[in-house]
Parts: C-alpha cells; sequence; structure tokens
C-alpha cells in the first residue's frame, strides 16, 4: 500500500530518494506502508509466473510419459512376436515327439508353418552325444534336437529357439 502526504514548504528536487520516501516534484512524499499487500477475495488465484512454471512442469512430465508408453507399445509386439514363435517352435517339438521322427544326426530339417496369420520358417537339427553313464550295454547316446524358429527365412538370429534331448538307442 502507498500513502501520499503533502510535506508544505518542503525543497522539491526532481527524483529525490529520501530515507521516508519518494519526493515528488507536485511536493508529495509517496511513502510505503510496512504491512504486507493483502489480496481480497476477488483478487485471490495464481499469478502468471505460477502458472507458467506449473504449465513447464507438466510439459516435462508428460514428456517423459509418452516415452514410457511408446517404449511400451514397441516392447509388446516384439514380446508377442517371441511369443508366437516360441509356440510355432513347440508345436513343431511335439510334432516329432509324436511321431517320433527326428531329424538325422548331423542333419538339418527346414520347413515353413502358417501360423497366427503369418508364413513362420523353423529349422530343427540333432547332434549325437555320449553320456558317460555306466549302462548294461555301454555308453549312452542320446540326441540333442533344436528347433530354431524364425520370422523370415533370411533372418540371422532365430526369435525363438528350443532344445530337448532324445534317446537314441
Amino acid at each position: 500500500m502507498i500513502r501520499v502526504k503533502r510535506q508544505p514548504g518542503s525543497v522539491f528536487i526532481r527524483g529525490w530518494l529520501s530515507m521516508t520516501g519518494f519526493i515528488r516534484p507536485s511536493g508529495f512524499i509517496l511513502f510505503r506502508d510496512k504491512t504486507p499487500l493483502r489480496r481480497t477475495p476477488a483478487q485471490q488465484g495464481f499469478t502468471l509466473l505460477e502458472v507458467l512454471v506449473a504449465l513447464a512442469v507438466i510439459a516435462i512430465a508428460m514428456g517423459g510419459v509418452m516415452r514410457a508408453v511408446s517404449l511400451n507399445v514397441s516392447n509388446t509386439g516384439y514380446l508377442q512376436e517371441k511369443t508366437m514363435a516360441h509356440w510355432v517352435a513347440l508345436n513343431k517339438m511335439n510334432e516329432f515327439m509324436a511321431m517320433e521322427k527326428f531329424p538325422r544326426a548331423g542333419g538339418r530339417d527346414k520347413g515353413e508353418v502358417f501360423f497366427a496369420g503369418h508364413e513362420w520358417s523353423w529349422s530343427a537339427s540333432t547332434v549325437k552325444e555320449k553320456i558317460g553313464v555306466p549302462v548294461q550295454g555301454g555308453d549312452f547316446e542320446i540326441g540333442v534336437v533344436t528347433v530354431e524358429v524364425r520370422f523370415d527365412e533370411k533372418d540371422e538370429s532365430p526369435r525363438a529357439s528350443l532344445i530337448t534331448a532324445v534317446p537314441l538307442n
């Protein structure tokens, strides 16, 4: 709040700053009131600076949220493909077991299967391993069967790989 007080007979100096106030050329001295500024109920609210700071904080936070959401969406697609590829590998391995016909040792079988709206490329191989377990006829041989599933035949790394052991003797 600013109070105005008339100083009769005072010397008028334009722009004179004193300890008591500011002397105006009109002879009035402006004094700063010591009471803090209070807003009336009609003046309650936020200042423009407070609103701008709040908007800046919200904008920065929303940027982080949008990045997290986009990463989550891209991860969802990747995990869906990986799950479908794993199901293709399980189906192929179950097919081998049900028919008791595995790829020959040292060989590789390839093929394609239509699953979940996509043509998946698979390959299966068997490696012969000897296990040093004393059994009645000597060493025990097993076949390590690996089924790999790719999204396309051109993919270098498989989307899913499944390994199991089957007895060869």
